[in-house]
């Protein structure tokens, strides 16, 4: 690998950084909709739980009422769950490429040393 090369590889390294931070801050935004979704529609579920006070003439405690909000929320908790780890895996790959980018980096350093 020469320098030409070295510094064009660079160049594609930081476009892919500018459009994972793009694509992180979206994310970022999907994840904390998903977020306020499932917490708010658990609220309800637990609030509609307990108001009808029984299911099948058995009382609602606070465990089943936190039973019956995590079934009827089920959806929303894998919709977080997904945005969750979309948005992890992204600050991992935008570690990882700017770990390549430092590679690069150093690389291209060295060999500016090596060549008179």
């Amino acid at each position: 690998m020469n320098q030409y090369e070295i510094q064009q590889a660079i160049e594609v390294e930081l476009e892919r950084m500018e459009e994972l931070v793009d694509t992180l801050r979206g994310a970022g935004i999907d994840q904390s909709r998903a977020e306020v979704d499932y917490k708010v529609n658990y609220a309800k579920e637990r609030l509609r739980a307990r108001a009808a006070g029984s299911v099948d003439g058995v009382r609602v405690t606070q465990d089943h009422a936190d039973d019956l909000a995590t079934v009827a929320t089920e959806d929303d908790f894998h919709a977080r769950l997904l945005t969750t780890n979309n948005l992890m895996t992204l600050k991992e790959a935008l570690h990882a490429s700017k770990t390549h980018l430092e590679a690069l980096r150093t690389l291209a350093a060295s060999y500016r040393n090596a060549t008179p």
